[in-house]
């Protein structure tokens, strides 16, 4: 597995030249959290939104999630639904090792796109109904990396100062005359991955 527990987090608000410094043609988000031992099991789920120059989200075809895992075009795709964090037959087998797995290539991003936004989120009905949180998702966290070379780009924890929270915005591909970069965001939300969608314009 890429991802490394003892990795430091990278701070809110960073920002990183991932092409210009490093040549990323294809980033990667993995998200993996601790099964639940007895008790209701946790769906951590990854998200992305391909965003237009005024922040908002390009379409409904452009959220890309679990019943919707690729984007026109193939420039961005999710992998199969994991519901409970454990190597299972729910994990796919193209995830890195990941419980689940958020890809772009930068290169095939419409023109319109001006930047990606990458989230997680505890399942709807179980923030909603059941009230979890990332609380209950022990050790979540997400490692951004090249998936070509595999180097670790950034890491974000959830399971820290996160956990009061049900859907959280990760961090953004943003489109720069010297190619994309990625700025670590962490910004948690209380209404789950409606509230976070609703802030780029969906609904």
């Amino acid at each position: 597995m890429i991802g490394k527990r003892n990795l430091p987090a990278t701070p809110a608000g960073t920002v990183l030249n991932i092409q210009k410094d490093a040549g990323v043609k294809v980033a990667a988000t993995g998200i993996e959290w601790d099964a639940v031992v007895g008790g209701a099991s946790v769906d951590v789920d990854v998200w992305m939104l391909l965003l237009g120059a005024n922040g908002q989200c390009l379409g409904p075809s452009y959220f890309i999630f679990y019943n919707n895992r690729f984007a026109p075009g193939n420039c961005a795709y999710v992998t199969e639904d994991n519901r409970t964090g454990a190597d299972d037959a729910n994990k796919s087998t193209n995830s890195d090792g990941y419980d689940e797995l958020a890809v772009v290539t930068f290169g095939e991003l419409p023109a319109d796109v001006a930047s990606v936004i990458v989230g997680v989120s505890i399942d709807h009905t179980a923030a909603q109904v059941q009230g979890q949180t990332f609380a209950v998702a022990k050790n979540a966290r997400a490692i951004v990396y090249d998936l070509d070379s595999k180097r670790v780009l950034a890491k974000c924890d959830m399971s820290t100062n996160m956990t009061s929270f049900d859907a959280i915005v990760l961090g953004k591909y943003n489109k720069t005359p010297q190619g994309f970069n990625f700025e670590s965001i962490m910004k948690g939300y209380t209404n789950g991955i409606v509230g976070a969608i609703g802030e780029y314009g969906l609904r």
